[in-house]
């Protein structure tokens, strides 16, 4: 666990250090908008947006709890159960 955090942290140091030495002004054209804004904004923005939709996406493909409990259930009904395949052969 010591070790995940700690490559959290300087993930964030160095994402943040990247930031502060990009502070030119850049224009950034979408269809017919046009925005000028510092690039250290663009960056910001795009950080977060990216752990955000990881974010999203990681829940939607996490298996629900109750799915895995059934399963677990139903393992350990047939452990035991002579009529399973382990126990005929036909593995």
């Amino acid at each position: 666990m010591k070790t995940r955090i700690f490559i959290i942290l300087m993930l964030i140091v160095l994402f943040k250090i990247f930031v502060t030495q990009n502070t030119q002004i850049v224009t950034i054209k979408v269809f017919f908008w046009e925005f000028t804004t510092p690039a250290i904004t663009i960056l910001v923005y795009s950080g977060v947006a990216g752990v955000l939709t990881g974010l999203l996406l990681a829940s939607f493909f996490r298996p629900s709890k109750k799915k895995k409990s059934q399963d677990n259930a139903s393992a350990r009904d047939n452990y035991g159960n002579k009529d399973n395949d382990i126990y005929k052969g036909n593995v």
